[in-house]
């Protein structure tokens, strides 16, 4: 991350200075220290987005965002966690759970076709 800050002072200097970017490094940085301790820091930084989106708060607009932020990047911890540990197993639950996602994907996959079209 030093490394990062300090090539970002050097080639890109305009960009500290907008708050919006500074306060995207330190969304990247908070989702990186969570990733380091998944099991354990997750959960609770997934309530407080979730609350901070709900309440009427001045910052609520910022952390709407930061919440999409943190379910992806949970996400896309869960399944790395998940497929390094080698005990996987795929019952009924799976498998209608895949029946009732699968659907879901034809809708926006037929927009996209659409559009190429026209």
């Amino acid at each position: 991350m030093v490394v990062l800050a300090a090539g970002m002072v050097h080639f890109f200097p305009g960009y500290l200075t907008n708050t919006q970017y500074v306060g995207g490094i330190i969304l990247l940085e908070l989702l990186a220290a969570v990733l380091w301790n998944y099991r354990q820091r997750f959960v609770p930084v997934l309530v407080v987005a979730f609350l901070g989106a709900g309440l009427y708060t001045p910052i609520q607009s910022t952390f709407s965002a930061m919440r999409w932020a943190v379910l992806m990047v949970g996400a896309l911890g869960g399944v790395v966690l998940y497929l390094h540990e080698r005990k996987h197993w795929f019952g009924l639950f799976h498998a209608i759970t895949l029946s009732c996602i699968c659907p879901l994907l034809r809708p926006p996959l037929t927009l996209i076709f659409l559009k190429k079209q026209v």
